[in-house]
């Protein structure tokens, strides 16, 4: 399957190619070539105004889809794969929140009770706003505080809708980059969450 990366060169490159016929067909006076151009132009016109309906029709399953998956993977800490490689998604996360300036999918409730503190309302200190602290050093263990205000007060989800489109694409990158540093994540490989822990083992 095509990453997007993948596909925003495949099409750039087919553009390149139908813009470099047009030009043949321009310059060379080839009737045929004008009309395989035109051909290819209304087919890109087809086939953007398709995607773009779609679009705009999934985009609420779309939001939902997202949401949920973040979700699920909040409680996920670690991912190992069939080749034993172990990942930490809580870094991933921290590095999320801190990039952003969120906490949380819906906000800093979600990570209460979490696999790291099952019995307490705790946030990670990625969650906490610098600007209400003197330096680094007072910020440590500022998630286990329970005093909401010191806290970043925008969440994942409510950013992605008021950020732009690329900040939303780094959320997503932030949480698969376990697939791109590892090619493919394998179906059977395990992913720790509240039950397991694949971290436990190792510590």
């Amino acid at each position: 399957a095509f990453s997007t990366a993948g596909l925003c060169c495949s099409t750039g490159v087919a553009v390149c190619i139908i813009c470099t016929v047009g030009w043949i067909a321009a310059t060379a006076y080839n009737r045929r070539l004008l009309l395989t151009y035109i051909g290819f132009v209304i087919l890109l016109a087809i086939i953007q105004s398709v995607t773009g309906v779609l679009g705009l029709s999934y985009k609420e399953a779309a939001r939902e889809h997202v949401r949920m998956d973040l979700l699920q993977n909040i409680n996920r800490t670690a991912l190992v794969t069939s080749q034993g490689r172990i990942f930490d998604l809580t870094a991933s996360w921290d590095k999320l929140q801190k990039s952003l300036k969120c906490c949380g999918v819906n906000n800093s409730s979600d990570w209460h009770y979490a696999h790291r503190w099952p019995s307490q309302q705790f946030v990670p200190d990625s969650c906490c706003d610098p600007e209400h602290f003197a330096d680094v050093v007072v910020m440590g263990n500022c998630g286990k505080v329970a005093n909401t205000t010191l806290l970043y007060q925008q969440s994942v989800r409510r950013h992605r809708i008021s950020c732009s489109r690329d900040e939303y694409h780094r959320c997503l990158v932030e949480l698969n980059e376990i697939d791109a540093r590892d090619l493919r994540v394998q179906p059977n490989d395990r992913i720790g969450d509240a039950r397991q822990d694949p971290l436990d083992k190792i510590l």
